[in-house]
């Protein structure tokens, strides 16, 4: 495999060992030579196997925790480059996965790669999920309460006018006029005008 680190520090820009190198196996490669690490240290830097690393550098490039985890890495020390083919590959397979998912009522899908962020995320989910942590969990909600109302405001906003946009544009479609919309849902004729330019602009 061709790599164009020498030495430990920035790995710049990632080269293809070969036509059949995948960008994310290169990136670990990469990666751990920036690191100025053997395969032996990296394995113990990430709590995994020689042979997964060989693995991953090789011709099956890692996916899940251990990609957010390289993410971090890269992220941590800078390396914008290997933090842009690690994050690409993370939001691919996020995007496969929910477009597998036909209905799965509301979730979220969060990508850390901060080692701050992680190790709280990770324990107030497990507080949350773990009956035993019950009353953490319960002071936990309590204090986020006005973040967590916050978050969810413009998200309720979002939605609603999502709604009447779509009642707006089934009484457009209806022959309504701009007055009897207004009245209908609500809204200023202002704002149904400006719907109506967005449509007619589409």
């Amino acid at each position: 495999m061709t790599s164009n680190v020498s030495a430990k520090g920035d790995p710049g820009m990632i080269r293809d060992s070969g036509p059949q190198q995948d960008p994310v196996s290169a990136a670990v490669f990469e990666l751990r030579r920036a690191l100025g690490e053997t395969q032996e240290q990296f394995a113990r830097r990430l709590k995994t196997t020689i042979r997964t690393i060989a693995r991953w550098e090789g011709d099956r490039p890692p996916t899940g925790q251990a990609l957010a985890r390289l993410l971090a890495i890269a992220a941590e020390h800078n390396w914008p480059h290997l933090v842009k083919v690690f994050q690409g590959r993370l939001e691919e397979l996020v995007e496969n996965m929910l477009g597998r998912v036909e209905s799965a009522g509301e979730f979220y899908v969060l990508i850390l790669t901060k080692p701050a962020e992680i190790a709280p995320v990770h324990a107030l989910v497990e507080a949350l999920r773990n009956p035993r942590y019950g009353a953490i969990a319960a002071k936990a909600a309590r204090i986020l309460k006005p973040v967590m109302e916050g978050i969810q405001r413009p998200i309720e906003e979002a939605r609603r006018a999502r709604r009447l946009g779509e009642a707006a544009l089934a009484a457009y479609r209806a022959g309504k006029t701009d007055q009897e919309i207004s009245e209908f849902l609500g809204v200023p004729i202002k704002r149904v005008r400006e719907w109506k330019r967005s449509l007619e602009q589409d």
